[in-house]
């Protein structure tokens, strides 16, 4: 598994993490009562149980996800 030590590190492990297509994996990157927001219109969602169900929706996405950072402020 890919740590995440850096926020520029993100979005490459986020990809990792969907391509293997465990949400156990997936939810490591988040805090336990980290806040997610999918949309405008499902407002924020906070913790694990809630974030895992908008994961799960995710994981239903064919494909793999690749992802390229152009620039990362911290």
């Amino acid at each position: 598994m890919h740590k995440v030590s850096s926020p520029a590190d993100m979005n490459a492990a986020f990809a990792q993490a969907f391509n293997s297509r465990e949400i156990t994996r997936l939810l490591t990157l988040y805090e336990l009562d980290a806040a997610f927001q999918v949309d405008d219109s499902a407002g924020v969602l906070r913790g694990h149980t809630k974030i895992r169900m908008a994961l799960e929706g995710l994981l239903l996405v064919p494909g793999r996800m690749t992802s390229q950072n152009s620039f990362c402020i911290e």
